[in-house]
Parts: C-alpha cells; structure tokens; sequence
C-alpha cells in the first residue's frame, strides 16, 4: 500500500489539492450567499388595524440596511379595466393632512433599519390612486389594488421593492380593504427589477412632458 501510494504521489497531490479547492470554493459560495441573504432588503408593506377607508397604509423596512423610498405604484383593477398610478408626495394621498414639516409632506425618503413609514389612509390612497391613474378609472369601481413601494438601496444602486394585494370590497364609507396574503412579495429578481425601473422611467418621462 505505501508503496504504491509512494508511486502515485504526483497524481494524488493533484487530486488532493484539486478536492481541497473544490471545498473552499464551496465555502466561500456558502459564505458569500449568507452574507448576501443577510444583506437582501425587505420591504413590507402593513394595514393598519382597521379595515374601513380610515385605516393606514405602513411601509416597514426590515431589511439589515437603510433604503431610499422612491415612489409608490398602484396596479389598479375594476370589473372591465386595468390602470396603473404611479405617486410621490404625500399631499397626493392626504390633501387634509396638515404636514408639520417637508420631509412629512412626502414618501419618498431614506427609511432606516427597522423603522416604520405611515403612506396614509387607505381611503386618501384610493382616492388619489384613481385620479393619477392612467388609463382614468373611477374610485368607487375599483375591485382591487397592488400596491408597490420601490425603494433604492445602497448595495450597487440597485432597486428594490416590496408588493401586497388588497381586495376592495363596498362603496363609500363601507369600502374595505382586505390584503390577499399573508406576507409581503419581495421583488429580488433581476428580470422582475429590471421591468419596475422601466415602468419608473416611463412614468418620469411622461410627467416631463
């Protein structure tokens, strides 16, 4: 046996250097996508208690990094039609609202590590959806909304975004607003960012002109 491990030195120095590389490039993947993982923004997207038009639209970042909230979109569905709002300040969801200062005048904005941002009421939200929506659609016709907060985070400039459903059921001061999940959808994927950055620079360009 040592003999013939005597003879095959070369050949099992090149396997064993080659099985020792195979496992550190293994735990350096390892490594790599836990740091990532860790790294990963998350985005969730709350309502209030209430259920009726005064409940509040919260936008949390759960994430192990500061980010940068960019805007609101609004994929909006009646019996027969689908549009889409896309929405900045503040004074657009809660025209009665009296902002104490221009930073509450506004969603977008840094939101760090663990902290909360209250959008507005559900009821302002619906309401001002319907009337930056594109094509025009009426308030009280829609059935149901997916609300999209798109965020920039500092790891390479790259987007991120946080979605949740939320069936409207009633008319008036009877509207309700039931989310269709339980949980947050993340929007990780390259291809899924990639077509959020696209619909911003639409949006962008058509308010320019």
């Amino acid at each position: 046996m040592l003999d013939w491990i005597d003879a095959n030195s070369g050949p099992l120095n090149v396997a064993l250097t080659t099985l020792t590389a195979i496992v550190w490039l293994a735990y350096l993947q390892l490594l790599h996508s836990s740091v990532s993982r860790n790294r990963r923004p998350m985005i969730l997207i709350s309502r209030s208690i209430e259920a009726g038009r005064a409940a509040r639209l919260f936008v949390s970042n759960m994430g192990a990094e500061p980010i940068y909230i960019a805007s609101i979109i609004a994929d909006l569905e009646t019996a027969d039609t689908r549009s889409v709002a896309i929405i900045v300040n503040r004074a657009d969801f809660d025209a009665g609202d009296s902002a104490r200062s221009p930073l509450e005048s506004t969603t977008e904005g840094p939101l760090p590590t663990g902290e909360f941002m209250d959008a507005g009421s559900f009821g302002g939200l619906l309401d001002q959806f319907a009337a930056y929506s594109d094509p025009k659609v009426e308030a009280g016709d829609i059935r149901r909304m997916t609300v999209t907060v798109a965020a920039a985070t500092g790891h390479a400039a790259k987007i991120a975004a946080g979605r949740r459903r939320f069936t409207v059921e009633g008319t008036g001061d009877d509207t309700m607003f039931r989310p269709e999940a339980f949980s947050t959808e993340q929007v990780s994927g390259w291809l899924q960012r990639r077509r959020l950055r696209r619909r911003l620079d639409r949006s962008i360009r058509r308010h320019r002109g």
